[in-house]
């Protein structure tokens, strides 16, 4: 007899063990609870270019289009992150617009849950040079 198979949705510890291979398993965890997760349509405008924003978001499943002065530019997916600067220099405006393509689930961050783990050893080496890079862009 033949057992059908399965297919697991991936869960936020996969999407971020992908993501941060070096990160321990509590500390994907730490991660995990500091974000919200959500489940936004398509079509659903995740940020505005030009607007302030609080708030990045991992992308958990779905694609996202990311749009400057009108043109699509990028398209992002699972294990991707957008919105990540307002995080780390909140006194800039957004530089696109995000919309999701299909339906998407997003881990969302503000800057206080982002700042609760941005320490942990295994989540640093990831964080840090992100950070740096988007502060000297």
């Amino acid at each position: 007899m033949l057992r059908s198979l399965q297919l697991r949705r991936p869960t936020h510890l996969d999407v971020l063990a992908d993501l941060i291979p070096g990160a321990s398993r509590q500390e994907l965890h730490a991660l995990a609870r500091a974000g919200t997760e959500m489940v936004l349509p398509a079509g659903r405008v995740l940020m505005e270019e030009g607007e302030w924003g609080r708030e990045a978001y991992l992308i958990l499943e779905g694609h996202v289009d990311v749009a400057i002065c009108g043109s699509v530019v990028a398209r992002l997916g699972t294990g991707e992150i957008v919105g990540e600067l307002a995080i780390i220099d909140p006194r800039r405006p957004r530089m696109a617009t995000v919309r999701a393509d299909d339906t998407v689930r997003v881990l969302v961050f503000d800057m206080r849950s982002y700042r609760s783990v941005y320490d942990l050893p295994g989540l640093a080496p990831t964080m840090t040079p992100v950070a740096r890079y988007l502060q000297a862009a």
